[in-house]
């Protein structure tokens, strides 16, 4: 039950950054640009998702891949009173990475290494 705990958090960045940032009101353009990337984040999150229901290696580390580039890109366009944050959930998601990596992208041998936290 942790690791699907986890799972759940980290794949719920993307969506997070939209909730927080994007919350509604009036913005700037740099705010709409981060609402933008923030959704292309969420849409990764989602592929994320998918490709650890199939459990496929290549599958996992391109989706993998194609989310921290997201988080990242909308990491940089973060409006200052929450770019801390943004900056703490690409950080999550690259350790998270780096496990993976480590592990060659196997779901069950990621999910046991004791750096998996």
């Amino acid at each position: 039950m942790r690791h699907g705990t986890r799972r759940l958090a980290v794949l719920g960045v993307g969506s997070l950054l939209l909730l927080v940032g994007c919350g509604g009101g009036s913005g700037s353009d740099n705010a709409a640009d981060f609402c933008d990337l923030a959704e292309a984040a969420d849409v990764t999150g989602d592929e994320l998702d998918a490709a650890f229901d199939e459990g496929r290696p290549r599958a996992l580390e391109r989706a993998l891949s194609d989310a921290i580039e997201a988080y990242e890109s909308a990491a940089k366009a973060a409006p200052d009173d929450i770019k801390d944050d943004v900056d703490t959930m690409v950080d999550a998601q690259q350790g998270l990475a780096a496990v993976f990596e480590k592990n060659d992208y196997d779901l069950e041998a990621s999910l046991g290494d004791p750096d998996f936290e």
